[in-house]
C-alpha cells in the first residue's frame, strides 16, 4: 500500500490534511526547504496528535552538515529516537552514520532530491539496510518504473521544486544593497524574474542560505495511478508556497485516485490556480552529442 506524505505548516493542518498517511516535519537547524520550523516542543505535540490519528510522523533532516554541527545533530537524533518517530529522511550520510550508532538506521529514508538517479544507485543505497529511498526529481518516468522493483522507493509527487541552492544569504545582501523592505527577507512572499525570461521563481532565504524554486508546480497526478499500481511506496506532496485550501483539494484527488475513483484531471489542470507541469517526468534525459 502506498503512503501519501504531506508537509503541514501548522499543527492544525495535521487535522486538515487527514487524508495523508504521513506528516513530514522539519526544524531549520537540521532541515532546508521547509514551510515551518518545528521546535522540539511542537514535534512532541505533533507526535501525540499523529499517533491519536493512527498516522505516521516523518522528520526531514535534509541539510548538509558541517563538522561543528554534528554534536547538535546527534542530540536531535537522540530526541527523535526517544519519541519513536516512524522515519527520518536524510541527505547527508553523517545522519545515517549516527543513526547506525543509535540503532535507528532502519528508520532512515534517503531524500536527496537529485540522487539516486538509477537502479544501480538504489541497489547500493538500500544495501545499507535503511527503510527506503526517494528517487531524484530529475529522472524520467521509465527510470521510476524500473525503480519500482525495489521495496520502499518513493518520489516527489507534487509541489514546487528547488532548482538553486546557496549557503549565501542572497536576498539579505540584495536588500542591503538596494534598501528594499527588510520584512521580505526570510518570508515566503518573494519571487524573482530573470531579465531574459517572463517566469517568476519563488525564493526563500533562511539561516541556512537561499533557495530558488521552479516557476511551476511539479505534478505527477496524471501518472499517479500507474505508478501507484507499480509498487512505488512513498509519494511526497510538498506544500511550500501552496495555500491550504488548494492542498486539501490536491490531497483528496491523490487519495481518490489511489482508491480507484475516476477524476477529471484535465479539468483540474485547466482550473488550477497554479501552473502545473510534469518537469522531467516525460523528458528524454541523457547526453546529447
Amino acid at each position: 500500500m502506498s503512503e501519501l506524505i504531506i508537509t503541514p505548516s501548522t499543527l492544525e493542518e495535521i487535522y486538515l490534511y487527514n487524508e495523508a498517511d504521513c506528516y513530514l516535519l522539519g526544524n531549520s537547524s537540521f532541515c532546508v526547504r521547509y514551510n515551518h520550523s518545528y521546535s522540539n516542543e511542537e514535534i512532541l505535540k505533533a507526535s501525540k496528535i499523529i499517533k491519536e490519528l493512527n498516522k505516521q510522523l516523518f522528520i526531514n533532516i535534509n541539510k548538509i552538515f558541517q563538522e561543528t554541527e554534528l554534536n547538535k545533530l546527534r542530540e536531535y537524533l537522540l530526541f527523535l529516537k526517544d519519541i519513536d518517530v516512524n522515519a527520518i529522511l536524510f541527505s547527508d550520510f553523517a545522519v545515517l552514520k549516527i543513526c547506525q550508532e543509535l540503532n535507528i538506521s532502519d528508520k532512515c529514508i534517503m531524500y536527496h532530491e537529485t540522487y539516486p538517479t538509477n537502479t544501480n544507485d538504489l541497489e547500493v543505497i538500500l544495501s545499507f539496510g535503511i527503510k527506503g529511498a526517494i528517487i531524484s526529481k530529475e529522472v524520467e518516468i521509465e527510470t521510476i518504473k524500473n525503480a519500482a522493483r525495489f521495496n520502499n522507493v518513493g518520489m516527489i509527487a507534487f509541489g514546487y521544486i528547488e532548482i538553486f541552492n546557496s549557503k549565501r544569504k542572497l536576498l539579505e545582501t540584495y536588500s542591503q544593497q538596494y534598501d528594499i523592505n527588510k520584512e521580505l527577507v526570510n518570508s515566503y512572499n518573494v519571487k524573482i524574474k530573470e531579465m531574459t525570461r517572463d517566469n517568476l521563481y519563488p525564493l526563500f532565504q533562511d539561516k541556512n542560505g537561499t533557495n530558488i524554486f521552479t516557476s511551476f508546480v511539479y505534478s505527477a497526478l496524471k501518472d499517479f495511478k500507474e505508478l501507484n499500481d507499480l509498487n512505488i511506496k512513498y509519494f511526497i506532496i510538498d506544500t511550500i508556497f501552496l495555500d491550504q485550501e488548494y492542498v486539501i483539494k490536491v490531497l483528496k484527488i491523490f487519495n481518490d485516485l489511489r482508491n480507484g475513483i475516476n477524476i477529471d484531471l484535465d479539468q483540474f489542470y485547466n482550473e488550477s490556480k497554479y501552473y502545473l507541469d510534469s518537469g522531467f517526468l516525460h523528458v528524454d534525459v541523457g547526453l546529447i552529442k
